[in-house]
């Protein structure tokens, strides 16, 4: 927990401190101040905040550093990896589904087709049925039995 100074201002962890280069005045801003312009409130002067600087054994550890952090990193490039296997699996089934959908799109024209033909054979086996039960009427050139 941050401790207050003499003048009774509190500095957190995630706080900035520095000194106006006119008069050396001590100022403190939050984190998010860092890079902006201010205005120093005793001199005047204009100032940019500096960054927060993290000293080196500040700075947290690598994930690969640790041993859950270097099994972490491994089941990562192991996920990626397999990422772009299911990424090329994928495409592959995509070019198959492709190919499924336009043989399924000829069949269906083949069907029609062929539907279209099975009716026009009915049509003719239907004429023809009536063509055999139809009596033919024989034309009598005189000669009559009797």
């Amino acid at each position: 927990m941050a401790e207050p100074r003499q003048d009774g201002v509190i500095i957190s962890e995630t706080d900035i401190m520095f000194r106006c280069d006119g008069c050396s005045k001590s100022l403190v801003i939050e984190i998010a101040g860092a890079g902006m312009p201010v205005t120093c409130p005793d001199c005047g002067k204009e100032l940019v905040v500096p960054e927060l600087e993290v000293e080196e054994e500040e700075q947290p550890p690598q994930a690969s550093d640790t041993p859950i952090g270097s099994e972490l990193v491994h089941e990562l490039s192991a996920s990626k990896k397999h990422i772009q296997e299911l990424r090329a699996l994928v495409k592959e089934l995509e070019k198959h589904r492709d190919s499924v959908e336009r043989d399924h799109a000829e069949n269906l024209m083949k069907v029609k087709l062929i539907a279209e033909n099975v009716t026009t054979i009915h049509q003719a086996a239907e004429n023809i049925l009536h063509i055999l039960q139809t009596p033919v009427k024989r034309k009598n050139a005189g000669h009559d039995r009797g």
